[in-house]
């Protein structure tokens, strides 16, 4: 007996047709062929189920593709950003280390350039200080000659060692101008001069113009203690060249003041009546009064021919 049994067989377009075999029949009576059900018995099944290789791969757009490439970066420089993180982490130690230290030793030295001041101040009150109620007289007393000295040597020694310290710096400059005044009231006319004309022949911009006036200022001054009259005079004319109109009034007033005690009493008239008409405005300015006053009285004095 044989046994008749159904099956579904998919036809090409994907519908599944329902037919009759009978068991160990290859194909089953009245049932429809291959080539009628459109199939290809070589070809691959197709499901809706996707193959391996399909499965296997992943969307990939723009984004993923730049960070896929940036993490490969990273990971095949890792050791140079490394070593590059640790390069800069270092140096930003050692830049602070060394601000630190700068600062330390700026510091140090204004410290020490302040001691100079104190000693030179010390050394200029030669005169006993105002006494106090309930002081004893003998409690401070005008310095000696001796002890003037060693504070102007103190003063000396401090400026020069913050000076040679601290070379090329704002600093050495005015400890330099200290130190030449210090020299000055010790009676070191010469090595005086030299420091100023040392300072004087630094260039702009490391000399800035302020400077440069307060040395040849001081320099002026050092020449007239000196004796030097004609050299005082120069120097005073090259302050009044700096900037007249903020120097020219003082400037003009030494530089007639020393024509007079020179016995030239034309030029010294002549100097005060020049200044009189070009610094004008400046002497009517808020505080040019005792400028004015001497001008005059000068004027007077040297009109009479006295």
């Amino acid at each position: 007996m044989v046994k008749r049994i159904k099956k579904r067989i998919p036809r090409a377009d994907g519908e599944m047709v329902e037919v009759e075999v009978e068991e160990g029949e290859d194909t089953p009576e009245g049932a429809p062929t291959v080539e009628e059900l459109g199939m290809d018995m070589n070809a691959r099944r197709e499901t809706q189920a996707p193959d391996n290789d399909v499965l296997g791969e992943a969307t990939e757009d723009k984004f993923t593709v730049t960070t896929a490439r940036i993490v490969t970066w990273i990971l095949a420089k890792r050791v140079a950003i490394v070593g590059g993180l640790v390069l800069v982490v270092v140096a930003l130690l050692i830049a602070n280390a060394v601000m630190k230290s700068n600062q330390k030793n700026v510091e140090a030295a204004a410290s020490t350039f302040f001691e100079g001041r104190v000693a030179q101040r010390e050394a200029r009150e030669t005169r006993p200080p105002m006494m106090l109620l309930g002081q004893d007289a003998d409690d401070e007393k005008a310095l000696t000659p001796e002890q003037r000295k060693a504070k102007l040597e103190k003063a000396r020694d401090t400026f020069e060692k913050v000076r040679t310290e601290n070379a090329g710096q704002p600093l050495a400059r005015t400890a330099t101008l200290n130190l030449a005044s210090t020299q000055l009231e010790l009676g070191n006319h010469g090595e005086a001069l030299k420091l100023y004309d040392a300072l004087l022949a630094e260039a702009a911009p490391a000399l800035d113009p302020l400077t440069r006036a307060l040395a040849l200022q001081a320099k002026a001054v050092a020449h007239e203690v000196g004796g030097q009259t004609p050299e005082s005079i120069a120097a005073w004319k090259l302050v009044e060249q700096a900037n007249p109109k903020v120097y020219g009034l003082p400037a003009a007033l030494n530089i007639s003041r020393l024509q007079e005690a020179a016995g030239q009493a034309a030029e010294a008239k002549a100097t005060l009546e020049k200044v009189q008409t070009e610094q004008a405005k400046a002497l009517e300015a808020p505080g040019a009064a005792p400028y004015k006053r001497d001008l005059e009285a000068r004027l007077a004095r040297l009109s009479q021919g006295k």
